[in-house]
Formats: structure tokens, sequence, C-alpha cells
């Protein structure tokens, strides 16, 4: 404000300066100090982080690119070579270099570019005294220092006052001539003097570490570009040093790529990471289920290297492959609980028992719930009179081989249409012995045929017995086309994706399950549902967590 209120005379006399010292004053000022110094130039590898655990994922990775100029020793200008000059100027011109005394160089900075200034450091006892540009051929015969005075094009001679730093204002030119007042080495010029070179970094590419670029930036990068989140980078290389084998603390190098010798620096670096934990389904590796309709299986997971303090689950991926059937079961449910009996089947005895379709359905195949080794023949029959007609809508074999009882599926070779009402299912052995199990029921009552004599109700002397069947069927549209579902009980409701044949179950911000690791694993229980005919594989579980 001050300086504001003040007329030109006035600051002159205020700093004890003449009119027209100021000029002088501001580049006495330069010639003392010069550009701030810079970072190596050109294509770069930075480090994102360092000490990252193996095992890490990676959930949030961001940072700033810095794009500016070169101000540093030539050594360290993107793309430059130094050559001696075999010729150097005196006052009276070009004369011969003698070969074991080198004081012109050339500065080949191996593609056009725009130079501001060259400073000579306080290490090398050597001025600058001549600068020349390349012109196509040759050097050219007008000096950038020094500047000539004269409008007349004289070839150039060295400035008759050494200096050690020279301001070019902008010049662009492929290639310098610079000579010095006396002999000057390759290492001294490459070390010991300063180039500012005035090209922004183009084209840059950024990859992390020799992945394929997720950034990619043709115009000129000038001030600070933001990176946004590029986690899914850093994750996917994290992934293949570990399928690798890597174990110990790794770095993660973010590879800049650029076409310009400008300046890139990152900043405010900001990498966030859960540990993920791989894991086992109980002693193995991998597990099968397959669901006969609607049905639910639980599972312990156990995942090892979880340390001794207590983690909170943030995110539980699976490998999902699932064969799944358009189908579902009616009944709806199936009452396996309560009384229950195995009917014996064998060459001397069958068993029939009924089910009900509300409308018409197209029937896929059956499930019954059986145990034994044995060749079943089973048909499904409409009612006639409260019992199996003599004839069968269809018939299909059916091979049991289960020690305990457990559902066994049967799929038509086609299906049939079976109009409303009452149907049966018999189920005749043709060789060997099999059972199935019968519960207890308040609509139908199982029937039973000894030796060709007739169907008759199943004795029970706790009333009547309906055997364990399910009728598959198609769904109806308002039915869920997705079978599977994974839960874990007692947790929060987690976001679930499905992608790519995994399966991934994310929570909240603090909703996920707090495990307690014992001899360094945690187990986590998870229940695998199923609203339709299904097989299941379950593999590569991998448990993402964080300090509880």
């Amino acid at each position: 404000m001050v300086q504001q209120s003040l007329t030109g005379q006035d600051v002159l006399a205020l700093y004890g300066l003449q009119s027209g010292s100021v000029l002088w004053q501001y580049a006495a000022m330069v010639n003392a100090f010069g550009p701030s110094l810079t970072a190596a130039s050109g294509s770069r590898t930075l480090v994102l982080a360092d000490g990252i655990p193996p095992d890490a994922v990676v959930t949030l990775a961001t940072a700033d690119l810095v794009g500016g100029t070169y101000f540093n020793r030539i050594r360290d200008l993107a793309g430059v070579t130094v050559v001696p000059s075999g010729l150097r100027h005196d006052a009276t011109g070009p004369v011969s270099e003698p070969g074991t005394v080198v004081r012109a160089w050339v500065v080949d900075l191996g593609a056009s570019r725009k130079i501001g200034a060259l400073r000579v450091e306080s290490g090398l006892d050597a001025e600058i005294e001549l600068v020349l540009p390349w012109m196509g051929t040759e050097f050219g015969a007008r000096s950038l220092y020094p500047y000539p005075t004269s409008t007349v094009v004289l070839r150039p001679v060295p400035a008759t006052a050494t200096t050690r730093l020279v301001q070019l204002g902008e010049v662009e030119s492929p290639k310098l001539l610079v000579q010095f007042d006396r002999a000057v080495t390759e290492d001294q010029l490459l070390d010991l003097v300063n180039i500012e070179c005035r090209n922004y970094p183009t084209n840059v590419r950024v990859a992390v570490a020799d992945r394929a670029p997720f950034l990619q930036r043709p115009e000129p990068m000038i001030g600070t570009v933001p990176l946004a989140d590029f986690s899914a980078e850093v994750n996917a290389h994290l992934a293949a040093l570990r399928d690798a084998g890597a174990t110990t603390p790794l770095v993660v190098l973010l590879d800049v790529r650029t076409d310009a010798p400008g300046v890139i620096t990152l900043e405010n670096q900001r990498l966030e990471y859960d540990r993920s934990l791989a894991g086992r389904f109980g002693s193995h590796d991998e597990v099968h289920l397959d669901f006969v309709g609607e049905g639910s299986a639980s599972l312990d997971l156990r995942f090892e290297g979880a340390g001794a303090s207590a983690l909170r689950a943030t995110l539980l991926e699976v490998g999902s492959s699932e064969t799944t059937r358009p189908w579902q079961a009616l009944p709806e449910t199936v009452d396996t609980g309560g009384d229950r009996r195995l009917a014996r089947l064998d060459p001397t005895r069958a068993v029939a028992c009924a089910f009900e379709l509300v409308e018409p359905t197209r029937v896929h195949g059956l499930a019954l719930r059986l145990r034994g080794e044995s060749d079943l023949l089973l048909d499904i029959c409409p009612d006639a009179g409260g019992a199996p007609a003599a004839t069968p809508s269809v018939s299909a074999p059916l091979t049991v081989a289960t020690a305990a009882a457990d559902w066994v599926f049967l799929e038509l070779a086609a299906p049939v249409a079976l109009p409303a009402g009452r149907h049966w299912v018999v189920a005749r052995c043709r060789g060997g012995a099999a059972a199935w199990v019968l519960h207890a029921s308040s609509t139908t009552t199982a029937l039973q045929d000894r030796e060709g004599t007739g169907w008759r109700p199943y004795p029970s002397a706790a009333g009547p017995l309906c055997g364990a069947l399910k009728v598959l069927r198609p769904p109806s549209p308002d039915e869920p086309a997705s079978a599977i579902e994974v839960l874990v009980p007692g947790a929060a409701t987690p976001t679930t994706t499905r992608a790519q044949g995994r399966l991934t179950l994310a929570w909240p911000e603090g909703d996920g399950p707090v495990l307690g690791p014992s001899g360094g694993a945690v187990a986590l229980a998870i229940e695998v549902r199923s609203r339709t005919t299904a097989s299941v594989g379950l593999e590569a579980a991998r448990l993402q967590v964080r300090p509880a």
C-alpha cells in the first residue's frame, strides 16, 4: 500500500537509486540468484508408497502430478548429449581447438527446445564467453550471448566480459555451442553447468509399475493435475506380485512417461489399504454343494495370518461357479421333521406318494429323499380313485447309491405336461434295496403294494405318512432368477455383487463382523442358500480386514 502512494522517483529515492538504474539492479539480482533448482526432467519412476504388506487390498489411491519446467545441471536434462567442438571463437573469429584443450562444447538437446538460461556453479572456475544457436546446417553467425549491438550480421566473437549466468530469453534451438574462457571437461560441463529448459511435459502417460497407462494427457501439463482414485490398478499390481510369490513388504511405483523434458513431481500421495487374508473351507481349498430345490448349507471359513488383535471384516469375496436349473420345487416346503419312518423298497414291494397341482404344470423332474443301493423305476401316474392309475404319465429309471438318507435328483428326458389335481409318484425296485424317508402328513398318505396285491395305506401307528418328495417345475415370472445367496449370520446386511465368477459381500464402514483371532487365524461362519435346484462350487475365499 505504501508503494502505491509513491511516485516512480520516490521509489528510486527510497532505495538510493538513480533513474535508469532499476533495470540494471533487477538484472544484477537475476544474475546473482537465477531460477530455483528443480527435480530431474523427462520420464520418471516415482515412489507412490513403500512398505506395503503383500496381502494388502488398497481401498484408496490418489495423488497430484505437478508439471513444471527444468532448471538444473545439464546431465539431468532428458535427451541431452554433449560433444567437444572442433572450433572455438576468439577476437578474430573461429579457430581450430587444440585436441587436448576443450573450451567450446556442443550441447545437443535431442530436439528443438526452449532454452532460457545457462548458469555456471561455484565449483567450476570458468565463465561463459559465447553461446551460439544451431541454424539447421551449422551454428549461426549471430550469437545469443553476447547479444550483437549492431544490425549488421557479423561473425560471432567472444564477449569482452565473461559471465557465470547467461539469460537467453527463450531461444528455441535443437543445439547450442557453449564456449568458456578456459578449458572445461565433460564431467564439469555436465555436473557444474545448469540449464533452464522452458518446455512443459507433454503427452504424459501414467501407469502403476509396468501395467498399461491409466491416465493419458496429450496437452502440456502445467501445474497440478489430480489423479482420480486408481486403487484398482494398484490392487491388480499387488495381486500379480503375490502370484509371483512376493512375501516381503512391497514398493508401489508410478511409471510416468512424457515426450518433452519437463519436470514431473508427485505430491499429496494418499494410499489407504486393508489386509487381505486367504481362506479355506474347513480343511479344503474349495467346496461343492448340490441343492435340490430350496435349501441351505452352513460352512466355516478359516483365514490364516490374522495376527493377535481383533479385526473387523470389510469385504468377503468368494469364487463361485454355479450351475442353476431354472426350476422350483413343489411343495414349496417339505416337512422332514416329526415322526419319520423308512419305507423299504425291494423287488417285492413298491411305495406311492401323492402330490397336488393347483394349475396345469410342466414337470421337469423329481427329487426323493432316499438311502441304499438300488436301481429304481419311478412312475408319475394320474389319480384313479385315490390310488395310482395303472398307466403312468411318464416313467424314468433312477440309481440310488447313498449310505445316509439324502435327496436324490431325477431329471426327466423331456418335461411332461400334467393337468391340475392329484398325481402319484410310484417307486419300484428292480434290484438291490433302498428306503424312502416318510414323514407325518395331514393331507395325503403313502401307499404300499406288496407282491402285486394292490395299494394299501402304509402302516403307521402315528397317523398318515407321506414320502419326502419334491416335484420340479419352471419358476413363475415373478420368482428371482438368481438362485444362490451367501449370508453371514449375525452380521449387518452387506452389499452383494456378482461379477466374472466372483461373489462379493461388502459391509458399510464399521458394520462388518468383528473377529477375534485364535492361534493367528480367524473363523467366519457363512450360510449358502439356494432357491432352486443347483450345483454350486465355492473357492478362493478372501477376507478383507482392518483393525477393529
